[in-house]
């Protein structure tokens, strides 16, 4: 009798990587009082982050904020006891971390200790290349270092969290060159989010269980939930960010001979509004191709793409 899987009459698996960050993340790293959190940081490679507040006993003297898909510029409102924010740099890049954790000290006017802002960019089915994944954490810095000069100097750490399918991708040794570099301090993976829940105690049959099945089964089949556009392959002549392709038909050298591109849900599909919205266009790796004439409803004209951005960033911040 062949067994069913536990999978086959469920509706499909979410694969939209904010509800890996701002749900699966937080219920998972949440686990035994923050438990699964402690272990998490300190399994960040190439070495664990020292973090006073993450070490036993739990919270002695230490808090801690922990935001997902945080904004800065939205957060910011007149009137609130933060007054420190609201003369703050903004007019560069809108790039925003998927999650952001400030560990300070209960007493800060008592405490000799300064307290330690985490960023974290996050990708799970999304493969942007390594040069790519570090121009967006750069363009993150200039809003984090603000932050970090307002909160005392605090120390900051920006990390990367990637599957380990990933990290075969980027080479384990070009992301210790970019930590040596100092474009990011360390990277850790979702399956080590998935373990340190799993050490914390973590019980499948709890709410925080329902979570780690899924991340659970996005693992297993990662291969086959992978970005559609760039497992399928068959139609495109290359790959390129959207801003070598936006530079590339705005400079309109002759080299540059591409037509149309690729991204699921075409040209008005969330996924494209997504990473507009979001700036992470620029980073993002599409399909492109010389034909004239879109493959499918997933493909469309450059030119059109073009038009969308500057439609969008008319002050060409994002460009």
């Amino acid at each position: 009798m062949n067994k069913t899987s536990p999978h086959e009459h469920r509706i499909p698996i979410n694969r939209k990587e904010s509800f890996y960050t701002g749900t699966i993340f937080p219920m998972l790293a949440a686990e035994g009082g923050f438990e699964a959190l402690r272990r998490i940081i300190t399994e960040v490679y190439p070495a664990s982050l020292d973090i006073p507040l993450l070490k036993k006993p739990w919270r002695q003297g230490w808090d801690m904020q922990f935001f997902t898909e945080y904004s800065l510029k939205e957060s910011i409102v007149p009137d609130m006891p933060n007054k420190m924010f609201e003369n703050i740099e903004l007019s560069g890049s809108k790039e925003t971390p998927d999650i952001v954790l400030y560990f300070y000290p209960n007493d800060t006017q008592a405490s000799p200790l300064r307290g330690t802002l985490v960023g974290i960019e996050a990708k799970m089915f999304t493969q942007p290349s390594l040069p790519d994944l570090e121009g967006q954490i750069s363009a993150q810095r200039q809003i984090l270092q603000q932050m970090s000069e307002k909160l005392d100097n605090c120390d900051l750490y920006q990390l990367v969290l990637i599957p380990e399918e990933t990290i075969k991708k980027y080479d384990e040794q070009k992301l210790s060159d970019s930590v040596q570099k100092g474009r990011f301090q360390g990277w850790l993976t979702w399956n080590s989010v998935l373990d340190a829940w799993q050490k914390a105690n973590g019980d499948y049959a709890s709410p925080a269980g329902l979570f780690a099945k899924d991340l659970e089964f996005a693992l297993e089949n990662f291969d086959s939930l992978v970005s559609e556009v760039s497992r399928s392959g068959q139609n495109c002549d290359a790959k390129l960010t959207g801003k070598a392709i936006y530079n590339g038909f705005k400079e309109g050298s002759t080299d540059f001979a591409y037509k149309i591109m690729g991204c699921s849900g075409g040209l008005n599909g969330n996924r494209l509004n997504n990473h507009i919205e979001k700036s992470e266009w620029q980073y993002q790796e599409y399909e492109v191709s010389n034909q004239h004439e879109p493959f499918n409803h997933n493909w469309f004209s450059i030119d059109d793409f073009v038009k969308k951005i500057d439609n969008r960033c008319p002050k060409s911040d994002d460009h």
